[in-house]
């Protein structure tokens, strides 16, 4: 693959040296050193983008992609309030897709199939009370992360659903509470109890190292390659 990375911090170099080592190349890295604006031609010479920035960078890099029918991959969250806007441009394009998520580590989304499980058995025991804890390191800006919301979803439909998700502290009782913490040197870590008078169940995921985020970024990238749309997580799995 010839690759764009937007974003050259820690996840951008990591995923660069997985990717060399696979053989790919990568034509561009974009940062504040070398803006998306400056790279036209490098970003028209690439088969895929993979973009890991900020909330408020992730929309105007995809949309330049899209611009560009140059298909883009997105790890960072906080920004999927303008996902109905970028769906309607790809629809637009004959050849623009994304692939994004909250998380590309495989072992998060086996966490969200067990997840999605629990929630439809806390439908029929709504004595069991639903938490959810994030921690990550302190360069993350998002809180809660995106992976933590996801998560909150499942518990937000079908009967005894939560009204919403709430970040703690909160005074709002009919909502799922999730707390935030951010500590230096941090991968990700994801904890999700589910509490009785009776009993307590906890399922974790901790994230050792910034590889598995990038490898999943790497097959999102080749599977995405070709197609038109719109893909998750759940498409490469």
């Amino acid at each position: 693959m010839r690759i764009v990375l937007i974003g050259y911090g820690k996840m951008g170099h990591v995923i660069e040296q997985l990717a060399l080592a696979a053989g790919d190349s990568i034509v561009a890295r974009i940062d504040k050193d070398c803006p998306i604006t400056h790279a036209q031609q490098e970003l028209e010479q690439a088969d895929v983008a993979i973009e890991f920035t900020a909330p408020t960078e992730a929309v105007a890099n995809i949309k330049a992609c899209i611009a560009l029918q140059l298909p883009v991959v997105c790890g960072t969250t906080g920004w999927y309030a303008a996902l109905p806007e970028l769906e309607a441009l790809i629809q637009k394009s004959p050849k623009a897709a994304l692939f994004y998520a909250p998380n590309f580590s495989i072992g998060v989304n086996i966490l969200m199939r067990a997840t999605e499980l629990l929630a439809s058995y806390r439908a029929r025991f709504p004595q069991y009370a639903v938490s959810i804890e994030e921690t990550h390191h302190t360069a993350k800006l998002d809180a809660p992360s995106g992976t933590a919301i996801a998560l909150a979803q499942h518990f937000l439909q079908g009967e005894n659903a939560y009204a919403e998700w709430a970040l703690t502290p909160t005074d709002n009782v009919a909502a799922l509470p999730i707390t935030a913490y951010r500590r230096d040197n941090v991968s990700g870590i994801h904890t999700l109890s589910l509490d009785s008078a009776h009993d307590t169940i906890i399922l974790q995921h901790s994230a050792k190292n910034r590889e598995g985020f990038a490898a999943g970024a790497l097959a999102a990238a080749r599977f995405l390659i070709g197609k038109k749309g719109i893909y998750s997580m759940k498409d490469l799995l």
